[in-house]
Formats: C-alpha cells, sequence, structure tokens
C-alpha cells in the first residue's frame, strides 16, 4: 500500500485536487438542497452486492524554497455487504507490495464492529503487508458510523465517543468529527449529509492538520458512499519539506433509485387502520401524514389513541418484508413486523407494545379499500 494512498483513507476523502488554489476554498456539497432531519431517522447497514469503489488520492508537497511536487493516483476495486445471521460481512479488496488483499469486517446492522481479518491469495504475506493492513484496520474502526438505534437528526455528532485515536503502530494520531447537516440527494438516492469541518490529524511532532469536507451516508444500506476532504499539513521541522497538501476521493457506487424507491421528501396523507390490545376497543382509523425516503416511512407526532403523540419509522426491503417501531411522548413504544401490498396497496403489519399487547395495523391511502 503506497503511504500518500493510506494517508489519503484515513482522511476519509473523495475530492480531487492538483493545485494549491484549490486548498483556499472550502468544499460545500452543493448537488442538492439540504432538508433539516427534525424527527429522528433510523439507519441500518443493508446488502449491497458487486458495487465499484474508486479511489483518488493527490497529495502536493511543497518545498521550503516553494517548489512544488504532485502525486495522484487511482485505485479502483468491488465493494460487497452480505448478510451473514443477523449480522453482516463488508468485503472490499485493497493492494500491499504488489499483493492484492481482501478486508473482511463483520460487523451489526448498526454499525458496530465485531471483527477484522485480511486475506490474500498468498497466505504468506509479509510483516510491512501486515502492518499496512493494521493502520487500514484501525482507519476504518476509527472513521466507520456506528449509528444510534433511536435514529439520527440534524445537529447529532456522530462521532463524538471516539475521541483522539492512535492508528495502528503509525505516528499518528486522528480525531474525526461528523456532525449532521441534513438529508439530500446524491445521484438518485436519498442520503445523508455529514459536516467533517473541525477534524484533525497530527503526523508525529509537526502541528494539527484540520479537515475541511463532508460525507454523504446512503439511507438505504448505511455505507458511506461519497466523502470528500483536504488538509494542509506543515512540517517545520522537515529539512527540505515546508507543507503537504491532501486530498483524496473515496466512493462506493450503488445503483440508481426507480421512481418508486426514491426520495419524496414532501409529506402525504395515509389512514392507519389500527387495532391495540387493551388500549383500543376493536379497530379505529387514525389520519396520518408519512414522509417517504427510498424504502423507509416517517410519520412525525401523529395524534393516536387518547390524543397521545407518536412518531412512527416503517422500514422494508426489495422484497416487501420489513419492520416498524413507534415511540409516543408518553413513553409508549412497540416494534413489529410488516409487509407491502404492492404499489398504491399500502401495507400490513403486526407487532407488540413494550407491556406485551398486541398491534394489527393496515396502512390505507383512502379510508375504506
Amino acid at each position: 500500500m503506497k503511504q500518500y494512498f493510506l494517508l489519503a483513507v484515513l482522511l476519509l476523502t473523495s475530492c480531487q485536487a492538483n493545485t494549491l488554489s484549490h486548498f483556499n476554498q472550502s468544499i460545500n456539497y452543493t448537488e442538492s438542497s439540504v432538508t433539516p432531519i427534525t424527527s429522528p431517522v433510523v439507519i441500518k447497514y443493508r446488502p449491497f452486492y458487486n458495487a465499484d469503489r474508486i479511489n483518488d488520492e493527490t497529495i502536493i508537497l511543497v518545498g521550503k524554497s516553494g517548489d512544488e511536487k504532485t502525486i495522484s493516483d487511482r485505485v479502483e476495486g468491488k465493494a460487497n455487504l452480505t448478510a451473514v445471521g443477523k449480522n453482516l460481512l463488508y468485503q472490499t479488496k485493497f493492494e500491499a507490495e504488489g499483493q492484492e488483499f481482501t478486508l473482511n469486517m463483520l460487523l451489526t446492522e448498526y454499525g458496530e464492529i465485531l471483527e477484522t481479518t485480511f486475506s490474500s491469495a498468498d497466505s504468506a504475506a509479509s510483516r510491512k503487508a501486515k502492518k499496512d493492513f493494521s493502520a487500514f484496520e484501525n482507519a476504518i474502526k476509527t472513521y466507520s458510523v456506528k449509528y444510534p438505534a433511536e435514529g439520527i437528526k440534524s445537529g447529532d455528532e456522530l462521532f463524538a465517543d471516539k475521541g483522539e485515536v492512535r492508528l495502528g503502530t503509525l505516528d499518528m494520531r486522528v480525531k474525526i468529527k461528523g456532525k449532521v447537516k441534513g438529508l439530500v440527494q446524491s445521484r438518485g438516492r436519498p442520503s445523508v449529509l455529514v459536516d467533517l469541518t473541525g477534524s484533525y490529524m497530527v503526523m508525529a511532532t509537526n502541528p494539527k492538520a484540520y479537515l475541511n469536507g463532508w460525507m454523504l451516508l446512503d439511507v438505504n444500506t448505511g455505507v458511506a458512499t461519497r466523502m470528500s476532504s483536504r488538509a494542509v499539513v506543515h512540517t517545520p521541522r522537515h529539512e527540505v519539506i515546508d507543507k503537504l497538501l491532501m486530498a483524496a476521493s473515496s466512493e462506493i457506487r450503488l445503483p440508481q433509485l426507480s421512481s418508486t424507491q426514491n426520495t419524496n421528501l414532501s409529506e402525504k396523507q395515509f389512514y392507519l387502520d389500527l387495532a391495540w390490545e387493551k388500549l383500543l376497543v376493536g379497530r379505529e382509523v387514525f389520519p396520518v401524514m408519512v414522509r417517504q425516503t427510498g424504502r423507509v416511512g416517517y410519520v412525525k407526532s401523529a395524534s393516536l389513541i387518547g390524543g397521545k403523540k407518536c412518531d412512527a419509522v416503517f422500514r422494508y426491503d426489495q422484497t416487501g418484508q420489513g419492520d416498524w417501531e413507534v415511540n409516543c411522548t408518553d413513553g409508549t413504544r412497540a416494534v413489529g413486523v410488516l409487509q407491502t401490498l404492492g404499489r398504491g396497496k399500502g401495507s400490513k403489519g403486526s407487532g407488540f407494545d413494550a407491556n406485551g399487547n398486541k398491534i394489527d395495523f393496515r396502512i390505507r391511502h383512502e379510508i375504506a379499500e
């Protein structure tokens, strides 16, 4: 693994640069408008297959005399996230010392990393390759997003609990910050925009190098599909080099969603035909406003039984099967499973509240269908 590629990986970046002027500009996401997330969006890691993974890296070495040398590289490969029981296995390939290695990372649906290993056709991997992998592994653990079960909203800090971390055996420390900005559209997919401003790295005894950039988290799969940052590392004690200007690109290209999967940020009215043991006598129908984001539907502050206000989230996969959860202001909580009934036909589901009371519902476009 080339040294500048490793540095770029550590920066979690996705932007190219090859002139000094680029580094004097802030990096802002401008491809679509940003919609603030006021009600928590629950995101989980979900499978995807054989997606293209592309990394572009650029480092500009600026000498004491002002001379510049630009080093650029592109690495392409594939990435997969497959279901393994209740967990998921993320796999991607990288190179070290001319050999191809596969990174295997086992994680929970919310992103807790359980195990990481690497493999290659040559089982006798060199000490240098193992050292590179150790730093690569540590970087992924440091920068991977672990989603809270209660969901995320604008203003949340996704990496607040990680602090400053030393990366493997490298004389390097990093601290990543990631503030949630809101929902955006990226290449036909609903995504969460995260601001990386305030993140930094420290190489040896050099001053802190602050990052300027952002990342996108795919709503449907949880994976970080695009990332962008720049950093300037000053090296006052180096005899020849005055500073390093670093930028890179990291992207996982997931397929564009169909119009029925895509994000519709406007709310639409539906009717919740609900039966709730011990809380309702028979069935009742409640009008609810649903905001659809890919294969996820959100209900905010719906007035249900006894006027209690409840938030709900409904998720489903390509087969139409999924799950749901409800949280109310009085502490009532319920979870269950659902099944969509086809285009334009709504869905049905069942489950239980925290007290074990059975729930059955049907979501309709009209009061009676």
